[in-house]
């Protein structure tokens, strides 16, 4: 039984820079465009149409996208035209021909309504009708936006399933409409209006639990907007309503990725439609109950893609990074507040968590750095920002010769002070000087109080045996204790020391 739907923060919002989440309400009466009480057109009965259909009627030629003000922002002429049904003919080449002439009569009745056009939500699977009606003269510019109905219903938007309404995964259909547009010279924004993952059980085979449900439909938000699309609609109760813990899930991933851009996809496994093969077979080109895959996919059986990580860049340089196991629930979502910290970089997970404790900072340019060498100064000043009480400040200078009122003075002091750090032979601190691993385990042990026991062999080996027992160094990076260390690693260490 499908849960009451939740406060939702979509259809009120604009998600992404590229593209918004849009609720399915519309048909308040603007003052321009004659409707009917029920908020569709108004049909003159004297003068009707010569060409019926959509529905069976003209009157639902129409649906208006409004924005929370309820200004339109979109007028889409007949739903899903390409299905046989809707009364505009039997044939691919019949539909599109009177649905041609439907959309020219249409859009000379809205002409006042300031609002790009959307070509009548396509139901997803009929590509030979957008082919025909892209053959006819000027067809291309009759319309604004291509919209389609992603129902990826029983099987999650990144797998494939024939058995359950799945002959290809989300983003092959995209790119599916979008190789016909280019084809046809006709590269227009591409929408989907409809989605949805339903858990009622009049078609159990189909039908999910609401976790799948949350799971899939924040998968495919992320997919549609990875792959260009540039709104997502919802359907309804029907095929999208969310528990109160999934409209929560919901909303923390439109949240983070509030104010984002789409920056670039990357996936290991295998591609199995990539954008420079066509994907089509020209005998029949949308799908039948055969069983079988009629755009030479894979089944289910075969393997899939398995790895993907969506990457959304920020206007401030901060990074939002998305990324699932295909076949595994729910997915991962790091924050990233520098532009140079990614899921492939190394202490990665290290650096965004100090970094969100406060512990460190990154450069004005929005660099974090994470290979640059870090001296002994700045080394002091993250581990004494990872140690100290909440709202302590320092103060403190002319502590050694060679360390007087510069920036990292309270720092220096307050480590001697602890007996963290003593100095080099002739009294100097060298400040400047890079921190090797050696004498990075040394002051650490120090500073964390580390119980230590002298074995004998080099210096640093009992700072070094205290490490690898609190799991700070591990066993592989036993080695190289006197190169200089790079930011991203005595992240690492200190993350570890934290214990959290």
């Amino acid at each position: 039984m499908l849960s009451t739907l939740p406060t939702l923060r979509i259809g009120v919002m604009t998600l992404l820079s590229f593209g918004a989440i849009v609720s399915n309400t519309f048909a308040a009466n603007p003052a321009d465009v004659v409707l009917d009480v029920d908020g569709k057109i108004q049909i003159d009965n004297q003068n009707p149409r010569e060409i019926t259909g959509c529905w069976d009627s003209d009157e639902n030629a129409v649906m208006f996208y409004r924005r929370a003000d309820r200004t339109i922002f979109a007028s889409e002429i007949c739903n899903e035209p390409d299905e046989t049904h809707h009364g505009l003919g039997l044939t691919d080449k019949a539909r599109a021909l009177n649905y041609y002439d439907f959309l020219n009569q249409t859009r000379s009745e809205i002409s006042t309504v300031d609002a790009p056009v959307v070509l009548g939500s396509l139901s997803g699977y009929n590509y030979g009708w957008l082919k025909e009606f892209l053959k006819l003269d000027n067809a291309c510019n009759k319309f604004d936006v291509l919209a389609f109905h992603s129902y990826h219903l029983g099987v999650a938007p990144d797998e494939i399933d024939v058995a359950k309404n799945a002959y290809h995964t989300v983003e092959q259909w995209v790119n599916f409409y979008r190789e016909i547009l280019e084809n046809a010279g006709c590269e227009k924004p591409i929408w989907v209006t409809e989605f949805g993952f339903t858990t009622q059980d009049y078609d159990a085979e189909k039908a999910v639990s609401e976790t799948n449900q949350t799971d899939f439909a924040l998968k495919q938000l992320v997919i549609l907007l990875g792959e260009g699309v540039q709104r997502v609609d919802y359907f309804n109760d029907l095929n999208f309503a969310l528990s109160e813990e999934g409209a929560d899930a919901w909303n923390e991933l439109v949240d983070k990725l509030t104010g984002s851009k789409f920056e670039n996809f990357k996936m290991s496994g295998e591609a199995y439609c990539p954008r420079e093969t066509s994907c089509f077979y020209d005998a029949s080109e949308y799908r039948n109950d055969s069983g079988k895959s009629v755009f030479g996919l894979p089944t289910a059986a075969d393997e899939i893609k398995t790895e993907r990580t969506y990457t959304f860049s920020k206007d401030n340089g901060a990074r939002i990074f998305v990324s699932w196991e295909t076949g595994k629930p729910g997915i991962a979502i790091l924050e990233s507040p520098f532009s140079d910290i990614s899921l492939e970089t190394p202490h990665a997970n290290a650096v965004l968590k100090i970094a969100e404790k406060g512990i460190i900072s990154g450069y004005d340019d929005g660099s974090f750095k994470p290979d640059l060498q870090i001296n002994r100064a700045e080394f002091l000043k993250i581990l004494v920002e990872a140690t100290k009480d909440s709202g302590v400040t320092f103060t403190g200078s002319n502590c050694f010769p060679d360390v007087k009122s510069e920036w990292f003075a309270p720092y220096v002091c307050y480590a001697k002070a602890r007996g963290w750090v003593n100095g080099y032979g002739d009294g100097t601190f060298k400040p400047a000087n890079p921190v090797n691993r050696a004498e990075a385990l040394k002051i650490l042990a120090n500073a964390y109080g580390w119980e230590v026991v002298n074995v004998g062999g080099e210096w640093y080996s009992q700072f070094a045996n205290a490490a690898l027992s609190k799991n700070v160094l591990l066993p592989a990076e036993a080695k190289d204790y006197g190169n200089a260390q790079n930011r991203g690693f005595i992240a690492e260490m200190i993350w570890r020391a934290l214990g959290e």
